[in-house]
């Protein structure tokens, strides 16, 4: 037999390598994860996992090798029909639904927009109805049915699923449960989608000042009680190069001031003796919180700018100074640092003069209100709960 025709196992693995986990996450894991430090990783996934997969893949195809049906042909020789079928109806599905939206964390009584989209793999134009539930921690409270149609050999969006999201008074799934119905009235597909629900948190009774617009918004987004700054127990600050010295003194008297860093990469201002930096670095999606914290899931964050989830901060803070509270991961040695898994921090507390300082780097623009667990975080540092 011409061995020079066989796929070594290694090659397969190097294939399934490259197809699976891709380059884009070997350049993301080299970036975050402490440049070479994270060949070690890689190593071991492929030692662990592509491995044994090539050498499974391998020995299932040249068992079977004269099978048309690929994995369902492997499944139906090794463990049986009924499981054979099941790994490929769904995606081989000719005629389907899928439901789509940009908002997984919402609040009681919103009416989010859900997209029905139909996918049609056949020839003919088709046409049918599709009718979901919406559901609160698996107990049915509303549904909602639209007729849909989409062309042959094609997709569509054939319209948008209004759902209201009941009046919850805690952490609940919502559950949007949506079948397809064919021309003749059969069940053909079913889509979940899930949101998590929150209560509409309610403004501590604290007295509220705030120096510039941006901060201005905030509390009134969040219904503090508008003070004077000599007499607010809180001031959020959004123009900080030109208020240190008030800030300074608000310090000094045991004050709360959160300051939100303007909207540029780099931020530079000292408080007293107390030296703050920001610096450029890469667009940040998924962001860890401090130990001993909230989990408040401060990743993929929806603008309503864009219509869109957006990353939640693309610069962070510099210095050894004041406890991280939301941070990132940088590699090891940027800007000096040689300890593996280096902290980005992208939101900070210190404590100086009598008072608390909270630098805030995130980019908040379009996100407030719309975010419940970064709503959460915000209004903590605004009442001190952090």
């Amino acid at each position: 037999m011409d061995n020079s025709k066989k796929m070594t196992w290694y090659s397969l693995a190097f294939i399934a390598f490259s197809g699976v986990w891709g380059f884009g996450n070997v350049a993301n894991g080299f970036m975050y994860f402490n440049g070479t430090q994270v060949i070690f990783s890689w190593v071991l996934m492929f030692a662990l996992y592509f491995v044994p997969y090539a050498l499974m893949v391998g020995e299932l195809g040249s068992a079977f090798k004269t099978s048309g049906g690929g994995v369902s042909s492997w499944i139906n020789n090794t463990i049986g029909p009924k499981l054979a079928y099941y790994a490929y109806e769904d995606s081989l599905t000719p005629y389907r639904l899928n439901l789509y939206c940009d908002r997984s964390y919402v609040y009681a009584k919103e009416t989010i927009p859900v997209e029905v989209w139909l996918l049609n793999d056949t020839q003919e134009d088709r046409s049918g109805k599709v009718v979901a539930s919406i559901s609160v921690d698996g107990k049915v409270c509303n549904s909602y049915s639209m007729e849909v149609s989409v062309d042959a050999a094609y997709s569509v969006c054939s319209g948008k699923i209004p759902v209201v999201i009941p009046n919850v008074d805690k952490k609940s799934t919502v559950s949007v449960d949506a079948v397809l119905y064919d021309e003749e009235g059969k069940a053909v597909y079913a889509e979940k989608y899930k949101f998590t629900a929150y209560p509409n948190k309610e403004a501590k009774d604290i007295k509220v000042a705030s120096i510039g617009a941006r901060a201005q918004k905030i509390a009134v987004l969040y219904g503090y009680e508008q003070s004077d700054v000599k007499d607010a127990d809180t001031v959020i600050v959004s123009t900080i190069e030109e208020n240190k010295e008030t800030v300074e003194n608000l310090l000094s008297e045991g004050r709360n001031v959160v300051v939100i860093t303007p909207d540029v990469e780099q931020v530079s201002f000292d408080i007293d003796d107390l030296h703050i930096e920001t610096k450029k670095g890469p667009k940040v999606y998924f962001a860890a919180v401090a130990d001993g914290l909230k989990d408040y899931s401060i990743n993929r964050l929806y603008s309503a700018v864009s219509d869109y989830r957006e990353f939640a901060a693309r610069k962070y803070i510099l210095g050894a100074e004041g406890s991280e509270l939301i941070y990132t991961y940088g590699k090891s040695g940027v800007d000096g640092a040689k300890a593996p898994k280096v902290h980005f921090p992208l939101v900070k507390k210190y404590n100086h003069g009598k008072g608390s300082l909270y630098v805030i780097s995130l980019v908040l623009d379009g996100k407030l209100g719309f975010n419940p667990n970064l709503d959460e975080f915000i209004m903590d540092c605004i009442e001190q709960n952090i």
